[in-house]
């Protein structure tokens, strides 16, 4: 996910923390479809959830 500045509200009202993996913000927008093209081409679900306990 990418946003731009002033789409704090936009995160929070998907409940998504700005910092989790996956989550990138910044100013250009050029640079943003950059990072995030890199970002989706990687599988990072296994980031998002902490190890199971057995």
């Amino acid at each position: 996910m990418a946003v731009l500045p002033g789409a704090e509200a936009v995160l929070a009202a998907a409940s998504a923390d700005p910092a989790a993996p996956g989550v990138i913000a910044g100013d250009d927008a050029g640079e943003l479809v950059a990072a995030l093209t890199e970002l989706l081409a990687s599988h990072r679900v296994w980031d998002r959830f902490p190890p199971a306990v057995s």
